[in-house]
């Protein structure tokens, strides 16, 4: 591997490596209103974070569902599904969707 090839290979590595560490960031300290809402929809789930990130849309066109997702958020998400799945937490008792404004 030639010396061009190997610094582009470094250069998307680390890329890649930015834009997945953005997430942690964005919701340890959101740096605007809607992230900090968009942070309390992933807290409730992938559907509230979705349909918030839909309706910011017409604001916003540059916000992305991933931004707000990181390990620790998808886990909590996979953990309430599975107690979904084994009857463990009733519909009624999911968290709920609504956003405060």
């Amino acid at each position: 591997m030639n010396t061009k090839t190997f610094r582009l290979a470094a250069l998307c590595t680390l890329l890649l490596a930015a834009g997945a560490a953005q997430a942690d960031t964005l919701c340890k300290k959101p740096p605007t209103r809607i992230d900090r809402r968009a942070c309390e929809a992933a807290k409730q789930s992938p559907q509230a974070l979705r349909l918030y990130l839909q309706r910011m849309s017409w604001l916003h066109h540059n916000l992305s569902y991933y931004d707000y997702v990181d390990e620790a958020t998808q886990a909590n998400w996979d953990r309430a599904a599975t107690r979904l799945a084994s009857g463990e937490e009733s519909v009624a008792e999911a968290p709920a969707t609504s956003f405060s404004r």
